[in-house]
């Protein structure tokens, strides 16, 4: 089973269902041990459980509710973010097997999710892409993008060590929350894995220059989310394909009414028209 995990609340549901969508759509079947179980950590309501089990009309697929403690996390700050960022933390609790795949909602899976799945992480507690531009050196990983060895994190003992470190620590210093606690209690013990698995903006920028994005597997839309101006026109189309596979749809219309939505005075602002010109231009060179 290729366990794959997102951690999600209603808010953020619609984009955690493209992509679900992206990964049914590029997995292929080959064995009965690649079907996918997804772990939908968080306590989202009954209308949106329905509406993401629709998308086994797109291939079937095992899948678990888990209902959070989110006692743990009291007194943690959560800053621009949900408190669902955090959910992650607890995936030695929820998730069954010995590996498994977190993903952000924020993320499209354009080709198999396996070519991720059967990496070799060379015995590390978990994978990761680093935040620099090449992903060259390591450092500082970014949390949107995992492969856990969980079998490994239970014996490390990662679940008392992340509650340990949160408790010596003052949560102002948090700057990306659990992101930072991961970075800090996972140091060491992570293999660092090619840009292409989890390419943010500035990797994205990094292999477009380059003409390598075709080789790039998840896209993650961080900074720059599908209906933002920051968004490369190429990966908002790439957002809608898939999205149009779910409840939802999201679409250029959706794109124009949150430009309303933020700003009603939106077409009366010079400063959005040379935005809109910027967004022409980034259209026409396929970025």
């Amino acid at each position: 089973m290729v366990n794959i995990v997102f951690g999600l609340d209603d808010k953020f549901v619609k984009f955690c269902a493209a992509a679900a969508a992206s990964i049914l759509t590029n997995h292929i079947i080959s064995k009965p041990e690649d079907k996918i179980h997804f772990y939908f950590l968080g306590n989202i309501s009954s209308k949106n459980k329905n509406k993401l089990l629709e998308l086994r009309k797109i291939q079937d697929f095992e899948y678990s509710f888990p209902k959070i403690d989110i006692s743990v996390f009291k007194g943690l700050p959560v800053g621009c973010w949900s408190q669902a960022t955090y959910y992650r933390l607890l995936i030695c609790d929820y998730v069954s097997g010995g590996k498994a795949l977190y993903l952000d909602c924020d993320t499209i899976i354009n080709g198999d999710i396996c070519k991720l799945w059967n990496l070799n992480i060379n015995e590390c507690l978990a994978a990761a892409v680093t935040h620099n531009e090449g992903g060259k050196g390591g450092g500082y990983f970014n949390a949107g993008v995992m492969i856990f060895d969980i079998k490994k994190l239970r014996e490390f003992n990662f679940n008392e060590k992340w509650r340990e470190y949160v408790k010596h620590i003052s949560p102002n210093s948090l700057k990306f929350p659990d992101q930072d606690i991961l970075n800090e209690v996972l140091k060491d013990n992570v293999f660092y894995m090619s840009i292409e698995y989890n390419a943010m903006g500035q990797h994205y920028k990094y292999m477009f220059e380059r003409n390598t994005a075709d080789k790039i597997l998840i896209y993650h839309y961080t900074p720059g989310k599908p209906l933002n101006f920051d968004c490369p026109p190429s990966l908002r189309n790439l957002y809608f394909k898939y999205s149009k596979l779910t409840y939802w749809k999201e679409n250029m219309f959706h794109f124009w009414l949150r430009r309303f939505e933020v700003n009603p005075l939106f077409f009366l602002k010079p400063k959005y028209w040379r935005q809109i010109k910027e967004m022409r231009r980034q259209e026409k060179i396929g970025y």
